[in-house]
């Protein structure tokens, strides 16, 4: 698990501008994922390193979706001063599955932010950044405003409204570089991920059939 509690002072701060000048030099998403040990397969790197602002993933079971859920949370707080990471999981389990995978992940980066607050949901660092993952309610997902990226996990068992009345308004006070990550496995044929993957053109959309996409024998085949 994560160590706690680092010297504060000039060491956190020496910390903060090698981790700042690395991601200035270039560092991808991709790059920061295998630099802290999760190489990913030609379909994550595409996914990780598009520049769309609406992305959604329809992918199979198994295929390396906790990969896009914990590297962009994990990559912004290091990148950006105060920056919000929210997750939103239908499922506490999902919910706590998700952010021990962050963190995990976290504590493979050498120079990561040190850690201010660690608690089961949230975690925020010394450079103002803060993760947090929710269970999918309306009341759990409301008050949180002008967050730099949303993920929502199995977005398609998350209800509608908790996408109308929470997703959608925090998206109006966002930053410039805001980005929402809506990733699931297929689950009937209605709510608000199949009216996005079926009828948006605002989203970029990204399909992920194992073996064909997991194996890097395999060509990766993305919707553009």
């Amino acid at each position: 698990m994560m160590a706690m509690g680092k010297v504060a002072g000039a060491e956190l701060l020496s910390d903060y501008a090698i981790s700042l000048s690395r991601l200035a030099s270039g560092m991808s998403r991709s790059y920061f994922s295998a630099r802290c040990g999760l190489k990913p397969y030609p379909w994550q790197k595409t996914v990780l390193d598009s520049k769309a602002k609406f992305k959604i993933i329809l992918g199979a079971r198994q295929s390396g979706k906790s990969t896009i859920v914990s590297v962009p949370p994990a990559y912004k707080s290091k990148r950006k001063r105060k920056a919000l990471s929210l997750v939103i999981a239908p499922t506490r389990a999902q919910a706590n599955e998700d952010m021990i995978k962050i963190k995990d992940l976290i504590s493979a980066d050498p120079d990561h932010p040190s850690l201010k607050r660690n608690s089961a949901f949230e975690i925020e660092f010394y450079n103002g950044s803060r993760i947090i993952v929710v269970t999918a309610t309306d009341k759990a997902a409301r008050g949180y405003s002008a967050p730099d990226i949303i993920i929502l996990d199995e977005a398609s068992r998350i209800p509608d409204t908790v996408y109308a009345s929470a997703v959608l308004p925090m998206q109006t006070a966002s930053p410039d570089d805001f980005e929402l990550i809506v990733i699931s496995t297929p689950y009937g044929k209605d709510g608000f991920f199949y009216d996005i993957w079926n009828g948006s053109e605002v989203f970029r959309k990204f399909e992920v059939s194992a073996p064909w996409h997991v194996d890097e024998r395999y060509p990766t085949t993305l919707f553009k």
